[in-house]
Parts: structure tokens; C-alpha cells; sequence
């Protein structure tokens, strides 16, 4: 590879389409020689041929990461050059859409196989090298999926969680090192995830609304530069995201009251989220979370009403305040929608 003594050096496994490559194209862009890995020959060829028109020096390995030869094929090339790996970004994953109950068993578990059980023997092996010399970043696809249940992808979003709470648990582990991880955790993106999984004819499939897989990775590579934790990227996703982590950790207002009026309503990601835009946006967002929690249950507005009061504030009509006039209301209102007729957010991951 060009320069090996001073150009970094970042692996991206499922890297010859979709998220995968937009990481790969993020970290060719900005000055790093990049190893993709995948499990088709014809694919990764491809997908390296672009890459190289960024004027950086593309290496592929084809392997199947679901099989323990494959990720210790991978490990042995990534190790090959001699030299460290700069960022590991831990992306590689299938899906498969339907009832648990009627979809096909050998597909789920080699599912696992590669959304679980690969991933964490690769993070094992490149982990290791990175603490030897404190240095390294790690980047961990999960999903929006994973902040909440994933009914007809329950095996997928069982993976998704276990990538989530597995890369946050290591970030806390690594936290006096100089090694960075961060998960990332998109919505609906327009890969062929959808294609693979044979969900091409339900609704979140045939969607017209997908994010760009390029934007995605933009933004994970930023918040990994950063230092972050996790990403959610675009308004939208981050939104959908908030109310469904707010269902998960109500403080007993029912749904995602618990998190954006409870007791720990203050620290609540929701109003954290809001509060990095600026206005009128924030309040739109703050507006719009509260619009929800009360257009959805009478108890829910009970929630806000005693917070409120507690709080010496105005209480809020039944219905929610009316938004006003503004470029996002349409973003808002779109999302509102989508919640409401409980359409499910799945990840775009190749």
C-alpha cells in the first residue's frame, strides 16, 4: 500500500455495496488506504474500482464472515501488510422479513452467525492489537431497529440490539484508553438490504423515503472523527428513535411520556436532541415529541399536565399546540404519521 508509514489504515467488512461502501468511500476520501471485505468476488472488484478513482489504494478480501474460517482468513490479510488498523468498522449483516414462525430456520441462524457471532470474533481479534498499542476506532452498525421490539424481523433485530449494547458496553470498557467506539445507528436506508431480505413488497420496502446510504456514512464517519458515542443519522430517524428509547425507559407515564415527562425528564435524550438545534427548531422538536405523548393517550396528556404544573408552566390543551408555519412542520408532521400508523423503521445494512 502507498505510504503504509503514514497513511492510516481502515477495514470495512460488507463493503462492496450499500452502507459499506459509502464508509469505505468516506475513509478513501479523507486520506486512508482501506481493506473492504465481502463475500462476492465480482462485488468487491467492482466496489473497488470505484473506490480507487479517489486516488487511494484499495485492498479486497472475499470470505464469508459467517464461518469462523472466513473472519480468521480476514484477520490473517488485514495482519498481512504489517501494519496496525487504524478503525475496524464492524458493518457486514443480513436481514430476512416475516413471521418468525413460517421463515426459514438455516437462514436465521447463519443471520446470527454473521450479524453476532462474526462480528464479535473480528472485534476480538482487532481489539486485542489496538489495546497492545492504545490506539484504534471502532464502528459498529446497528439499526434505529434496535430501540425497539422488530416484529416480522425478529431474529434481525434481536442482532441489531445484541451490535448497539454490545459496542456501548466496549466503549465503557475502553474508556481509559485512547481507543474510540461508536455505533451506528441508521433507519430506512436505500441499499439491498430490502432485496436480500425478501421484503421488497412490504410497505417500509417499497418506501420512496429511504435516506441515502452516502449521507448515512457521512455522518458515521464524522461521529466517529469525533469521538462519539452513537449517531442516528437525519431529523427524522433521530426522532422516531427518541420516542421508541423513550418507551423503553418510562418512568411510569405510559409510553414515551415516561422519558420525555418523567422524573428524569430533564435528562431525557429527547430534550437533549432538540436542544443542539436551533430555533425555531428546537422547540419544534420539543413541540412536536409533545404532541405526540398527547395525541395518543388521555393519560399521556395527565403525564404532561402534572409535569407541567409541578413545573409552574401553562398547562397544555388536550389536543397539543397547534405547529406553527415553518420548513419543518412537514418533517414533523411526516414522522407523526409514520408513528402513528406504526410503521416500522428497519436498518439499511448490505
Amino acid at each position: 500500500m502507498s505510504d503504509a508509514s503514514t497513511r492510516p489504515y481502515a477495514v470495512v467488512t460488507g463493503g462492496s455495496n450499500g452502507i459499506g461502501l459509502e464508509l469505505a468511500r468516506q475513509f478513501a476520501r479523507n486520506g486512508y488506504d482501506v481493506l473492504i471485505a465481502a463475500e462476492n468476488p465480482g462485488h468487491l472488484s467492482e466496489a473497488a474500482r470505484q473506490l480507487s478513482a479517489d486516488g487511494t489504494q484499495i485492498t479486497t478480501h472475499a470470505a464469508d464472515l459467517s464461518r469462523e474460517d472466513g473472519v480468521r482468513s480476514l484477520y490473517e490479510a488485514l495482519r498481512s501488510p504489517n501494519r496496525p488498523v487504524d478503525v475496524l468498522c464492524v458493518n457486514a449483516g443480513i436481514g430476512l422479513g416475516g413471521a418468525f414462525a413460517e421463515t426459514d430456520l438455516e437462514t436465521e441462524l447463519k443471520m446470527i452467525d454473521l450479524n453476532v457471532r462474526g462480528a464479535v470474533q473480528l472485534t476480538k481479534y482487532v481489539l486485542k492489537d489496538m489495546v497492545a498499542r492504545n490506539s484504534g476506532k471502532l464502528l459498529f452498525t446497528s439499526s434505529i431497529a434496535a430501540t425497539m421490539p422488530d416484529p416480522f424481523e425478529a431474529v434481525y433485530g434481536g442482532t441489531k440490539v445484541f451490535l448497539r449494547w454490545f459496542g456501548e458496553a466496549l466503549r465503557n470498557e475502553l474508556k481509559d484508553t485512547d481507543i474510540g467506539v461508536t455505533v451506528l445507528m441508521p433507519g430506512v436506508t436505500d441499499t439491498n438490504f430490502f432485496n436480500r431480505a425478501d421484503m421488497l413488497d412490504t410497505k417500509v420496502g417499497a418506501s420512496k423515503s429511504k435516506d441515502d446510504p452516502a449521507v448515512v456514512a457521512k455522518a458515521a464517519f464524522d461521529a466517529l472523527q469525533s469521538g462519539k458515542d452513537r449517531v442516528t443519522p437525519t431529523l427524522k430517524n433521530k426522532i422516531m428513535g427518541t420516542v421508541a428509547d423513550g418507551r423503553r425507559r418510562g418512568t411510569g407515564a405510559p409510553g414515551p411520556v415516561g422519558a420525555v415527562f418523567g422524573k428524569e425528564v430533564e435528562r431525557a435524550s429527547c430534550l437533549t436532541m432538540s436542544a443542539q438545534y436551533t430555533c425555531p427548531a428546537g422547540k419544534l422538536l420539543q413541540q412536536f415529541l409533545r404532541n405526540y405523548a398527547v395525541a395518543h393517550t388521555d393519560s399521556a396528556h395527565d403525564g404532561i399536565r402534572k409535569y407541567r404544573a409541578s413545573k409552574g408552566l401553562p398547562t397544555m390543551r388536550a389536543q397539543g399546540a397547534v405547529l406553527p408555519e415553518h420548513p419543518d412542520r412537514k418533517v414533523l408532521r411526516s414522522v407523526h404519521e409514520e408513528v402513528r400508523d406504526q410503521a416500522h423503521p428497519l436498518a439499511g445494512t448490505p
